[in-house]
Formats: structure tokens, sequence, C-alpha cells
């Protein structure tokens, strides 16, 4: 058997982490941390610097299934991901 990809031993392992296996404060900073990119992508949708953002994505993009939070256009997931949450 192959010797394993440094992204494959660090896929396998978020793969088989749990809640259970973390320290309650850690899992306390991951939910306070998903709730900031959430409040800061959507409170900041209507920002130039996001509308500018999203007009350069909608020149860039590719046919695909991933789909921006604010305004429900679909897309490729690897241009989406250059839409900054904190523009």
């Amino acid at each position: 058997m192959a010797k394993k990809t440094l992204v494959q031993v660090l896929s396998d392992f978020a793969h088989d982490l749990s809640f259970r296996d973390l320290p309650p404060d850690v899992v306390e900073k991951a939910k306070i941390s998903v709730a900031d990119g959430i409040a800061c992508a959507l409170s900041g949708s209507d920002l130039p610097s996001s509308k500018i953002a999203l007009t350069l994505w909608k020149n860039v993009k590719k046919a695909g299934k991933s789909t921006v939070w604010v305004n429900g256009e679909t897309g490729d997931a690897d241009r989406l991901g250059e839409l900054p949450s904190h523009a």
C-alpha cells in the first residue's frame, strides 16, 4: 500500500473527529467562529466591496452547484471560495 499523503492523513483525521474528542472551550470557539463568519457575510453583503467581489465572481465563474449565501446564485465551488466573507 502506498504511503498516505499529508492531505490524506489530515482528511482522515478530520473525518474521524467528533465533538466528544474536543475540549469544551475548543467547541465553543468553533461555534463562535462559525457564527461570526455567517454574521459578517450577511451583514457585509450590501457593502460596496462585497458588490465588487460578487461582480468579479460573476465574470469569472464556471457552471456549478455551489450557492452564494446572500443571493442564491450558483457557480463552481473553486471560484466561490474567492469571495471573502470578511470583505
